[in-house]
């Protein structure tokens, strides 16, 4: 019997749920492991509250990626990734693409930043990806090389393969649109 019928759908642990003040926008964008056992999802406006800031202060919101393992009784956190808007620059949509690997190893995280003060660099668009190294209880997420670019929509939407060493761009405002494939 195939998948369509077994039955009706039930949810698997709580819904991630974001708050008023601490995340706007949770679940802007959302990707799932080829097993399901590990969700990733952006929100927009993701705030330090504790640090003393105002939920309404600009220096103090954030864009965030974040990555959840079904541990068998439900969602476990094992990620957050962040990037913050500062008095001269600040990350717009730094979670408005995002990707993970069929294996749940690697993420790939797109934002586009722009700056506040013009003599500051010009806005560009970075492609941000970590793999994930150790053992379930004791990972580490590492940096790969950022790809960057002055195309607003580079990153528009991205793909990772199985073991997240293959990744795929979209950039639909270069000409008729342009996708490029690149390998670690």
């Amino acid at each position: 019997q195939d998948g369509l019928n077994r039955g009706k759908m039930v949810e698997r642990g709580s819904a991630f749920v974001g708050s008023s003040y601490s995340v706007r926008g949770l679940g802007i964008t959302v990707a799932l492991s080829t097993d399901g056992n590990t969700v990733m999802f952006g929100a927009t406006a993701y705030s330090y509250e504790h640090a003393g800031f105002s939920p309404d202060d600009d220096l103090n919101k954030y864009d965030k990626a974040q990555i959840f393992v079904w541990a068998g009784w439900g969602w476990v956190n094992y990620g957050l990734f962040t990037r913050g808007y500062g008095t001269s620059a600040e990350s717009i949509d730094w979670s408005r693409a995002i990707a993970l690997s069929g294996d749940g190893r690697t993420v790939a995280i797109a934002g586009h930043n722009s700056y506040r003060n013009p003599s500051h660099m010009p806005a560009s668009t970075t492609v941000y990806s970590y793999y994930r190294i150790g053992t379930p209880t004791a990972d580490t997420w590492v940096a790969r090389p950022e790809l960057t670019t002055t195309s607003v929509g580079f990153g528009s939407a991205l793909a990772l393969d199985e073991d997240g060493l293959v990744l795929a761009v979209s950039d639909p405002t270069l000409g008729q649109g342009e996708v490029t494939v690149y390998s670690y």
